[in-house]
């Protein structure tokens, strides 16, 4: 019942701030005029892991990855169990606004080849845009504190589907899901090779029709090891709450739409690893990899009940590795 509760107040929440984005803005516009420093944490801090700090103003990342699950990259034993493979690439920005505030955004396209029920693979277009504020810099007694707003679309077109195996129907459509997420983002660098990242975040979603609302609470470790080469590991724990049943609106042979029966909760536990090397204080390498205890859940929502629907075990648990680099430049004219 609490956390019913929870996602319903959440909701609402969500749904005053979207309704009057200019009240929201001017808010922030209040809070934003008097720059506070040392809210950032200067060459080191890394904006596409979950932390507490936010860019100095007029500061901008450029980055990009690919990310890889195949037999020759199968650290995690995943293609050899399931015959699922996995690639995408991403690109990215974060660009500060003001001295507490961080606008950032990423594309990306993801291909997976996961079950012989979905024959041409799954190709899902991916958006997100996301806004960081500060609300406290981190000092000596007490963390930085940061609130993150997000919003992300996955979006598979085209996908085809194996409705009934022993005759082959099948239907081609497009499915996706929309997602808005609040984050409570903290960093304490406890001393200057080792800081703490730990994070809360709701997120509601909208999927086939029916919503999710998603918690999330985890913690990323970051090492300073050289002058030059940081690590830095995470965890994260997933627990969804969801209808009971959604109607899938499909379009085939005999067929116009079915009822499917989905968990009502479910969980997912994410492991993640990065490797980073600076080239100069302003390019970075990064050799990472993550993996997913149950699949797509909470990642990807549709595509994960579409493949539990049509193929059962299918993306029962899921990992890759990938590569990616780092830029950042200071925008004239900007401070």
């Amino acid at each position: 019942m609490l956390l019913q509760h929870l996602n319903l107040t959440l909701g609402k929440i969500f749904a005053i701030l979207l309704r009057r984005p200019v009240r929201l803005l001017v808010v922030l516009s209040l809070l934003l005029n008097a720059p506070t420093p040392g809210h950032a944490a200067g060459n080191r801090m890394l904006l596409d892991l979950p932390m507490g700090y936010t860019l100095d103003r007029g500061l901008v990342e450029l980055w990009g990855d690919a990310r890889f699950a195949n037999k020759t990259v199968d650290v995690f034993n995943v293609v050899e169990q399931t015959e699922d493979t996995f690639s995408a690439f991403r690109f990215g920005v974060n660009a500060g606004l003001f001295e507490r505030l961080t606008l950032g955004g990423w594309l990306e396209e993801q291909q997976y080849d996961i079950s012989p029920r979905l024959p041409d693979g799954a190709q899902v277009d991916r958006r997100r845009l996301g806004l960081r504020f500060n609300l406290r810099p981190e000092t000596e007694e007490l963390p930085a504190f940061t609130l993150g707003f997000d919003y992300l679309r996955n979006r598979t077109s085209d996908l085809t589907v194996i409705l009934l195996p022993q005759t082959r129907a099948r239907i081609r459509q497009a499915f996706g899901d929309e997602t808005y997420q609040l984050s409570w983002l903290s960093s304490r660098r406890w001393s200057s090779w080792f800081a703490v990242h730990p994070l809360l975040s709701w997120a509601s979603t909208t999927v086939l029709g029916e919503s999710q609302h998603t918690w999330t609470v985890g913690t990323n470790l970051e090492f300073q090891v050289t002058e030059n080469l940081v690590l830095a590991g995470g965890i994260r724990r997933l627990f969804i709450t969801r209808h009971g049943g959604m109607e899938l609106n499909i379009f085939g042979p005999n067929v116009r739409f079915r009822r499917i029966n989905v968990p009502e909760t479910d969980s997912n536990t994410v492991l993640e690893a990065r490797v980073v090397y600076f080239l100069h204080p302003n390019v970075s390498l990064q050799l990472f990899g993550a993996f997913f205890a149950n699949g797509l859940a909470g990642e990807v929502p549709h595509l994960n009940i579409l493949a539990e629907q049509f193929s059962p075990g299918t993306l029962a648990r899921f990992g890759y590795v990938g590569v990616g680099i780092n830029y950042r430049f200071s925008f004239p004219g900007w401070k």
